[in-house]
């Protein structure tokens, strides 16, 4: 024969004690007060950024001794002197090759 088994179970309801509540959280656990805090923070620093790009063009030599051209888009235009001598020396060349073809070429949005 089974033997009778018992479960007992006993509930305690206790009241939330009478204090402030916390500040709400968002789903990583940050207060809302900080997380806007942060989000203004990172607003003003893309706004920073942002006005940084309308910087002047400036030279850099790669660690790799090449000539690295900045400001010109997201990443620097690096070549070699050899290169950038070659090119310079096309400039002529590339200025009428845009000419001539101007309205198939499009221009970056600033």
């Amino acid at each position: 024969m089974p033997a009778d088994h018992q479960l007992t179970v006993s509930l305690n309801w206790r009241e939330p004690a009478a204090t402030e509540a916390p500040a709400p959280e968002n789903e990583d656990g940050m207060p809302d007060e900080d997380m806007k805090a942060e989000l203004e923070r990172l607003r003003a620093e893309n706004e920073r950024l942002k006005s940084e790009r309308g910087r002047s063009v400036g030279l850099k030599v790669s660690e790799k001794g090449g000539v690295s051209v900045y400001g010109l888009g997201r990443f620097p235009v690096t070549l070699y002197k050899e290169q950038w001598a070659k090119l310079l020396a096309m400039s002529d060349e590339i200025r009428e090759f845009i000419k001539q073809h101007e309205s198939e070429l499009k221009a970056k949005p600033d």
